[in-house]
């Protein structure tokens, strides 16, 4: 993930060093205006660690099973994470819809789970066994 990060500020820093017709512009910016070194080594460092725990805490907790799966998840916590982290509380967000401020909630009602009802069935329509006379 860190390194699609320095890949896409690289990118940017190429555009910005060319003009429209694809030329190098005679004063082009500077790397280090683009890539910030000390950051990506310290986010990279934390990323690679968050990963790490979260994989060796699944893998403890035996909701995972072999290495490949333990990478995969390592690879992805940071975002799955970060995401996690922007997401608002359901308490706000219901909060929100409602038109109040979180402060004092008005009783939510609750919310019964929705059951099919079976049509009903004609028995004129059903299949009708099948008799075979062995004489």
């Amino acid at each position: 993930m860190q390194l699609l990060a320095v890949y896409n500020k690289a990118n940017e820093w190429q555009r910005a060093r060319q003009t429209p017709a694809g030329l190098v512009r005679k004063n082009p910016p500077k790397l280090v205006k683009y890539l910030d070194l000390p950051a990506i080594v310290l986010v990279g460092i934390l990323r690679i660690a968050l990963g790490a725990g979260v994989s060796a805490l699944f893998a403890a907790t035996q909701q995972i099973s072999g290495p490949s799966v333990a990478v995969t998840l390592g690879c992805t916590a940071p975002a799955f994470l970060e995401q996690l982290g922007r997401a608002r509380p359901i308490s706000k967000a219901v909060s929100r819809r409602r038109g109040t401020t979180g402060a004092d909630p008005a009783p939510a009602q609750p919310i019964l789970p929705i059951q099919a009802i079976p049509a009903p069935v004609d028995p004129a329509l059903m299949p009708q066994p099948v008799v075979v006379d062995e004489h």
